[in-house]
């Protein structure tokens, strides 16, 4: 059944000649992916710095973002944002992606989403779901223009933390 959530989001994308929405969504995601790399400078998990983390959910920005909660969660939240009006196509999340930025220090910021991530591991009883929805809660705080964090990949991840523990613990 999880499979099935997990892969839930592709529902209303669809391959079409004149504009691949299924192509579009993994492009943008792809972009997504590559801007979080650079701009933490290749980030890697360093179990000095994050003792307490003994089982990451990610090594590197390209491990964590090439896993399917993330990958689910970001499609889910530009299907939302889109039916919801906030923009007309994946096109133009592809632009506020060129906008991302870590306002605090990247090394930092990307180990407090693997303490996130890790705390939401230890607590949840379906771990797989809570981590997609955490991640959509976060991809809405990035993506959302009325949001606090619009943006600003430092404060996105507490944010959305912080909404998760409100909604679901």
């Amino acid at each position: 059944m999880s499979s099935l959530r997990e892969m839930s989001f592709l529902e209303n994308y669809e391959y079409e000649a004149h504009g691949d929405s299924m192509g579009q969504l993994l492009a943008c995601y792809n972009k997504f992916s590559l801007k979080v790399s650079n701009l933490s400078g290749n980030w890697t998990f360093n179990q000095e710095r994050l003792p307490e983390v003994s089982r990451p959910f990610g090594n590197s920005v390209t491990s964590i973002f090439s896993r399917t909660q993330p990958m689910a969660a970001f499609g889910a939240e530009c299907k939302r944002l889109m039916e919801k009006g906030v923009y007309k196509n994946l096109d133009e999340i592809l632009n506020a992606v060129e906008g991302l930025e870590f306002r605090k220090q990247p090394e930092e910021s990307m180990d407090q989403l693997l303490l996130v991530l890790n705390q939401i591991g230890g607590k949840a009883k379906k771990i797989g779901d809570a981590q997609r929805f955490y991640f959509q809660l976060a991809f809405r705080e990035l993506f959302l223009p009325d949001a606090a964090q619009y943006r600003d990949l430092s404060g996105a991840w507490t944010s959305a933390q912080e909404k998760y523990e409100m909604l679901y613990t």
